[in-house]
């Protein structure tokens, strides 16, 4: 865009001298363009960020009857020193083992603070149909417990699983888009030795298309920080990266994808394993 300045004739031009064109013009072109830049600037970040969409709420939010469906892509690349472990296991000629899933969550009981799911999953393992399924007892702030067939609750933190992530960003009732958080790695057992922690970053609120539908979600992206584990037969190192799409106001997961370098040694045998899995929700049923 062209700005040319105008300047009206003076009455007495002997008597009121004026500054030289070119500085004028130039001077006038830096202060338009710098308006510009700084109009642009603020449309761009209002488009970018939806008014209200700064604070993300994070809460569980579900309805009892509510079903969702997530299929899942897992796929494991292994070097190892021993190369027959490795075919005992199953690897392809490539060392690659790829296993798809699916995973049926069923919302079955909610007693005004704690959400009953009900989780069932399928699989075919070593070219075998295998199928499981637990309970998960998970209140509005996040905090979950998981329940295996035969297990009382009593033993249930003990033997279940967290998704570190997921619990952490549920642990506080909102954060601001562009927060990071760092989050330790705390197993259920003390005796095991790991170290290090998770580093989110919160990217902002976005629309994402799976499936099962179209959803206005919070993107957290997942790295890794000095993540290992030391026992008296094992020493390994671990780096993670991932993205997780979670839905506004609900906490519910739509995607996330994942990947994992491994590095350990166990038991004097050097192994190298590298993963990614995506995990997509693909049927969503309210009652």
């Amino acid at each position: 865009m062209r700005i040319k300045l105008y300047s009206v004739p003076s009455e007495t031009p002997s008597e009121q001298p004026t500054l030289p064109a070119p500085n004028r013009k130039r001077f006038g072109k830096k202060l338009y363009a710098a308006i510009a830049v700084a109009v642009a600037a603020v449309i761009v970040i209002a488009l970018l960020i939806p008014q209200g969409a700064a604070i993300i709420p994070l809460s569980v939010e579900y309805t009892v009857g509510e079903r969702m469906v997530y299929d899942a892509t897992q796929t494991m690349s292994m070097q190892m020193s021993n190369s027959s472990i490795g075919s005992a296991l199953g690897l392809g000629s490539n060392n690659t083992l790829t296993m798809n899933s699916t995973t049926t969550v069923d919302v079955v009981d909610f007693d005004g603070e704690v959400y009953t799911l009900n989780y069932t999953s399928t699989m075919s393992l070593l070219g075998k149909p295998v199928s499981f399924s637990y309970l998960e007892k998970v209140n509005k702030t996040g905090y979950t417990t998981i329940l295996f067939s035969g297990a009382t609750e009593a033993l249930a933190p003990s033997i279940g699983s967290q998704d570190p992530v997921l619990t952490g960003i549920l642990g506080k009732p909102e954060v601001k888009v562009g927060d990071t958080w760092e989050i330790p790695v705390n197993p259920n057992n003390a005796s095991v030795g790991i170290t290090g922690s998770l580093v989110l970053t919160f990217k902002g609120i976005q629309d994402i298309t799976v499936p099962a539908g179209t959803y206005k979600v919070f993107r957290v992206d997942m790295t890794s920080q000095d993540i290992g584990m030391q026992t008296s037969a094992v020493s390994t190192t671990m780096s993670v990266n991932g993205e997780y799409y979670v839905e506004f106001e609900t906490g519910r997961q739509i995607e996330n994808n994942m990947q994992m370098t491994i590095q350990s040694q166990v038991m004097g045998v050097d192994t190298s394993i590298t993963m990614s899995a995506t995990t997509t929700l693909v049927q969503h049923v309210l009652p």
